[in-house]
This record gives structure tokens, C-alpha cells and sequence, in this order.
């Protein structure tokens, strides 16, 4: 409990000192900008072949993978579902943000799991 009062009060302190400053939610693309266009099959989606692709460059790959915002654990992406440029550009600027993503199996939140694309050419 000390630990966390004594990072509270650094980084108020640094704040005014202006040294460190918070990123403006304002900019975020909001939740329901979000679609849901199933691709796949969930389960073949995530018992299938699969590859990690960068975040970045996952539009219109088919995810492998869930990827819910904490709170509220909702789920964004689910496996079988298309990766839309709302999604990439969702989660980039919130995982920026410092947003916590439960079950994506990069906890750095850079790569997403992918359908491979051997795989959904073939689907």
C-alpha cells in the first residue's frame, strides 16, 4: 500500500513539474464504431492455422483469437470474426492509451492472432 501511495504521489508530482503528461482520451475512436462481420467458422478460426500478424497491419485478416477491453471484459474481436480498419484503429489507440486487453495471447497487445492466410484463402 506504501508502494502505491508513494508512485501516486511521484506522479502527481510529476505531473505538475511537467515532466510526464496523460494522453487525451478524447481522440479514441469510439466502441460503437466497431462492426461484427463473421468470416469463419469460430472454431475453425481458432483451432485452425494461424499467424501472428502485427496489429497495425491486421485489417481484413479473419481474428483467431478474443480480444476484450477490461473493464467490462466485453469481447471486440472474437475468432472467425473480419478485422475491420474501425478495429485496428480501436484497439491501437486505446492499447496507446494503456488499456488492459483480456485474453490476447501477446500481452504486449502489438500481434493478434490471425487466421494463417494459407488457410483463409482456402475457407
Amino acid at each position: 500500500m506504501k508502494a502505491l501511495a508513494k508512485g501516486l504521489g511521484d506522479c502527481a508530482a510529476r505531473l505538475r513539474a511537467g515532466d510526464v503528461t496523460l494522453t487525451a482520451a478524447a481522440d479514441a475512436p469510439r466502441s460503437g464504431t466497431l462492426t461484427t462481420d463473421m468470416a469463419a467458422v469460430p472454431a475453425d478460426a481458432f483451432f485452425g492455422p494461424v499467424e501472428r500478424i502485427a496489429l497495425e497491419e491486421a485489417e481484413g485478416r479473419i481474428a483467431a483469437e478474443i480480444v476484450a477491453p477490461a473493464p467490462p471484459g466485453v469481447p471486440r474481436l472474437v475468432p472467425g470474426q473480419r478485422i475491420g480498419a474501425e478495429h485496428v484503429a480501436w484497439l491501437t489507440a486505446n492499447r496507446d492509451l494503456g488499456m488492459f486487453l483480456l485474453d490476447p495471447t501477446d500481452p504486449s497487445q502489438r500481434t493478434i492472432r490471425c487466421v494463417a492466410a494459407s488457410a483463409a484463402a482456402l475457407g
